[in-house]
């Protein structure tokens, strides 16, 4: 039979059951499954034990009792004069509080000798009658305590979530190669999708495992309250009830409510949360190491996350490039940076479609003409890059436009490391200035021609605004 018959043949509850396996008093036996058979006898063992124990005999006393080392007579004759003895101190303890209610004695007027006295009579005094304990009184030191360690549940618990947000990360940046984007609702997509993936592989972790990932890491196991591990339905059900009731689904504030509620209810209150009514947790160990473990592991996948979405960012094509593929990559760049722009690199490398000229810092003037890319290759490759543009009548212009920087990661965040150098968030840092410097291999060369014009740090700004200005912008990319 199961647990539940069990509980309904005995009137014990389950963890007095468990609490008489633990200490040996019964020894049920497993089924194929992992459940716990009980037999007729486990019932009337226990249904033994529940009457010593309400006998006032302890569990130690019961165990030697099986094991023969003492006389169930001789045992009971011990528990008899200790009961009698019991009956007068009560029985005195009760005529001298009488007394003393009589006397109408208050705190401040209770003259302690004399009544002391009086309860030294009364142990002489032949023995009286005395109730023994409720049941409920003495079966409730038989429940083991249950073990409550909300920290490292809290934790493992995070770490199931950082787990799958990990393979979300891996997929979307390292398969896909999706460029990262400051986006709320694409932070509450992932978010989302990590919840609908603990739905769907937890419930598996828990059936043939017994355990997630973030308990493994904890020394945590799950299993069914009967034995064994939990079956699909139960596991799913586990899940769902953890998910909707734990988290609160990660609903924004709502699910803060939820697990500050679960905390209290668990850590706090020391109650079993609504998830765990039908299962029994196992944890291997209380070593000290395994929270930092955890944590440790979480870091190493937050910096390789960190490194996808840095790879996410390099160009579509790496290593010698081929004119076409730096075009590629110039326009994918457009998309990434400058999703509203027009303007587009054709297959001759040159821009069009230019509505306006883009500039990093002020866009308050026009070029004269297009920017053009002129090209230098050796057996298809692509070895060296001009950049150059020209401005007349300008009131501020950018030392480095928006087409120089697109045009400086496609082909210098090709080259190879530049991942372990900076990722190409460094180009763009190194070209701020406007002035020469090697990165990646590829040196890179600004020149500025100016007439009525002056330097004013990170642009360039007419002299003099009744004269005529002129400025001309070269920038040299070539490898080493």
């Amino acid at each position: 039979m199961d647990i539940r018959e069990v509980e309904r043949s005995t009137g014990l509850e389950r963890a007095n059951i468990r609490f008489y396996e633990k200490e040996g008093l019964i020894q049920p036996k497993r089924r194929e499954n992992g459940y716990r058979d009980y037999t007729a006898e486990d019932v009337k063992t226990l249904l033994r034990v529940k009457l010593l124990r309400r006998l006032m005999l302890s569990v130690e006393e019961i165990r030697s009792l099986q094991e023969a080392q003492v006389d169930l007579g001789v045992l009971l004759d011990q528990k008899m004069e200790e009961l009698r003895e019991k009956q007068r101190e009560l029985a005195a303890a009760q005529r001298v509080c009488e007394r003393i209610r009589e006397e109408g004695m208050t705190y401040a007027s209770l003259e302690p000798s004399r009544y002391l006295r009086m309860l030294e009579e009364e142990e002489r005094r032949p023995n009286q009658p005395a109730l023994i304990r409720k049941e409920n009184d003495i079966l409730r030191v038989d429940q083991e305590p249950m073990a409550v360690h909300p920290c490292k549940r809290l934790i493992a618990r995070l770490f199931d979530l950082a787990f799958y947000g990990f393979w979300i990360d891996a997929v979307w940046y390292g398969i896909f190669r999706v460029h990262p984007v400051n986006s709320m609702l694409l932070s509450l997509a992932a978010t989302y999708l990590a919840v609908l993936l603990v739905m769907l592989f937890e419930p598996l972790w828990l059936h043939f495992c017994a355990t997630t990932p973030g308990k493994w890491l904890m020394g945590i196991r799950v299993y069914a309250a009967e034995g064994g591990r939990l079956s699909r339905q139960e596991a799913w059900e586990r899940t769902k009830e953890m998910l909707s009731r734990g988290l609160g689904w990660n609903l924004p504030v709502y699910g803060w409510v939820r697990l500050y509620r679960s905390y209290k209810q668990y850590g706090c209150d020391a109650e079993p949360l609504d998830w765990d009514a039908n299962t029994e947790y196992i944890w291997k160990d209380q070593r000290g190491y395994r929270p930092w473990v955890s944590l440790g592991v979480w870091a190493l996948g937050v910096l390789f996350c960190a490194i996808l979405m840095q790879n996410a960012q390099l160009p579509l094509h790496r290593g010698e490039l081929t004119l076409s593929q730096f075009v590629e990559n110039y326009n994918d760049y457009i998309k990434y940076l400058y999703p509203d722009s027009n303007e587009y690199m054709n297959d001759e490398g040159q821009i069009q479609e230019r509505e306006k000229y883009r500039v990093l810092v002020v866009d308050v003037v026009t070029a004269s003409q297009p920017p053009t890319f002129t090209y230098r290759s050796e057996d298809g490759y692509l070895q060296e890059i001009v950049y150059t543009v020209e401005y007349e009548d300008l009131f501020l212009v950018s030392k480095v436009t928006a087409d120089m920087t697109l045009g400086a990661i496609s082909f210098i965040g090709a080259q190879d490391n530049v991942l372990w150098q900076g990722g190409p968030s460094e180009i763009p840092r190194r070209m701020q200035a406007g002035e020469d410097f090697t990165f990646a291999g590829v040196q890179v060369e600004f020149e500025y021609e100016m007439e009525n014009c002056i330097d004013i740090g990170d642009g360039i700004a007419v002299d003099q605004e009744d004269a005529p200005s002129s400025l001309r912008i070269r920038m040299v990319m070539r490898k080493g």
